[in-house]
């Protein structure tokens, strides 16, 4: 992918380290949100209310992970295709494994998903060119730390002159209070 991304002109890879394991994702499970996809009645209203999604899926089939179906196991159902997915995309990106990420790609290099500041220091020594402070839109790990809690500490630590990005968002209550228990007071 790498190599691909490298042909294609891409002058930036973001590497995201956030994610080392499948997580419990609300919205997914709220709306039904499963591969393969079960068609029971609340799906079928589903589709029945976005005709056009529906009639792109017919028209060119149920979306894919375009970046890796290239490396799905021939003729791979559905089901396998998500299982190879979860195997490729699972486990926490080691030293090692940033370093021969950073050694092949000869771009600018930002990982995303840093949330401490010596997990910070330690990505730019592997290489890196920059950070994204990020909990992943708090999609992941309810309880994660916001981006905008820890930003104020990675920018004191790596100084002005470190390339750093903040992603993030409000998802749910828990965010709301981390942000106002983080948020300065002021007289």
């Amino acid at each position: 992918m790498i190599a691909r991304a490298a042909r294609s002109g891409y002058q930036t890879l973001v590497l995201t380290v956030d994610i080392p394991a499948p997580t419990r994702r609300e919205r997914d499970i709220r709306n039904g949100m499963s591969v393969p996809p079960i068609l029971d009645l609340k799906t079928m209203f589903q589709i029945a209310t976005h005709p056009h999604w529906a009639s792109h899926v017919l028209r060119h089939g149920i979306p894919d992970f375009e970046n890796l179906s290239p490396y799905y196991p021939k003729g791979s159902s559905l089901k396998q295709s998500a299982e190879f997915v979860g195997r490729v995309m699972t486990g926490h990106l080691g030293a090692e494994r940033v370093r021969r990420i950073r050694d092949a790609w000869k771009g600018r290099l930002l990982i995303k998903g840093v949330l401490d500041v010596s997990e910070a220091q330690a990505y730019l020594a592997m290489g890196a060119d920059g950070l994204i402070v990020s909990n992943h839109g708090g999609r992941q790990l309810d309880a994660a730390p916001t981006a905008v809690s820890i930003l104020p500490a990675i920018r004191r630590a790596l100084g002005p002159d470190t390339l750093i990005a903040a992603d993030g968002g409000v998802r749910s209550g828990l965010d709301v209070c981390a942000c106002w228990r983080s948020a300065p007071i002021s007289s």
